[in-house]
């Protein structure tokens, strides 16, 4: 199994489970029920899935896939199809959405926002549209690793993350801070482009600013996947299995 596979596999379970876990939540409000999962993550596959289910519980689901690419938009339509799906080419800011019963559902464009500085813009948009805010982020999944022990490019990245961080390096470092040279190293993205610095305390902390209450969180094992982007880069880190680097969440407003 190829690393594509791998991570295919990983993100499917997870966004199986966060969706099934957030349309119970819904199930308490009844009615109709619209979810925005975007295009370009497959989490959509998911929802549109469990629409069977979700009207065993009393819930109308629809799906609302919107992105600013019309393409992404034509591109998930075909493969959810059916008319409980509506695709929209537009920034999900501009829609006039009624409150209540919505579910935003975000998969790995959550570290991407926190590159460019816009996730805590985003998750307030999603507090003031949705109900039911869920998803996953990589995490920090603790322990230490030797320095020594890295590869000379990983060694230099890790050296400038620190730097960029204010952390200070001694014979050890976080094992986040060596994944996340790695995983920028084997997808060309930049310094900025963190994955694994955030906690599963972090997220609870900047969902609880905005309003929103986590009802559940769960953390999920990325050995495999971790394992098969070392393997590139000549990287030899002994990483204990589980490798708990990835966490879901469903968080619901606060009442009052």
């Amino acid at each position: 199994m190829d690393l594509l596979d791998i991570v295919a596999r990983s993100r499917d379970e997870v966004y199986l489970e966060v969706a099934a876990k957030a349309l119970a939540e819904l199930a308490r409000l009844g009615g109709h029920v619209a979810v925005d999962c975007g295009c370009g993550s497959r989490a959509y596959a998911s929802i549109r899935g469990l629409i069977p289910t979700s009207r065993s519980m009393g819930l109308d689901v629809e799906l609302v896939l919107a992105d600013l690419e019309p393409s992404a938009v034509r591109s998930a339509l075909a493969h959810v199809g059916g008319r409980a799906a509506h695709g929209v080419v537009c920034d999900l800011s501009q829609l006039p959405l009624r409150p209540g019963r919505w579910l935003g559902l975000y998969g790995s464009v959550l570290h991407e926002l926190r590159a460019q500085g816009r996730l805590e813009g985003a998750l307030a948009e999603a507090s003031r549209c949705f109900a039911v805010v869920a998803g996953y982020d990589y995490v920090d999944p603790g322990g230490e690793v030797e320095v020594e022990a890295l590869s000379g490019e990983v060694r230099g990245r890790v050296e400038a993350l620190a730097s960029m961080l204010g952390e200070r390096l001694g014979h050890k470092c976080r094992l986040g801070l060596a994944l996340d040279a790695c995983l920028q190293l084997s997808l060309g993205q930049p310094p900025q482009h963190l994955h694994f610095t955030f906690t599963p305390d972090g997220i609870a902390e900047a969902l609880a600013r905005l309003g929103l209450e986590v009802r559940w969180l769960k953390l999920y094992d990325v050995w495999g996947e971790v394992v098969e982007r070392l393997s590139p880069l000549g990287v030899n880190i002994p990483l204990k299995r589980p490798l708990m680097g990835r966490a879901a969440w469903v968080a619901v407003k606060e009442e009052g």
